[in-house]
């Protein structure tokens, strides 16, 4: 989760496009997580985390991967 840290101000709505180290960031952990083992690690780490942060808007979370020009390698509901 650290390598998302820079996505929050993005993810509570604060932000209307996400700050580059937060791209960065997003990038790197989708290059980490190609293989399926990896995924569904990343996958359950996100689901576990997610709620502890009430504050994330489930649209921006949504959009990210879009705002960054990125493909998703998995997302929250694919575990």
């Amino acid at each position: 989760m650290a390598l998302m840290a820079e996505c929050f101000t993005f993810l509570r709505g604060l932000q209307s496009t996400p700050p580059a180290l937060c791209c960065n960031g997003l990038q790197r952990l989708t290059q980490m997580v190609s293989a399926p083992d990896d995924k569904q690690l990343a996958c359950k780490c996100l689901n576990r985390v997610l709620p502890i942060f009430r504050q994330l808007q489930p649209s921006a979370l949504a959009e990210l991967p879009k705002q960054c020009h990125l493909k998703p390698s998995f997302s929250p509901g694919d575990c």
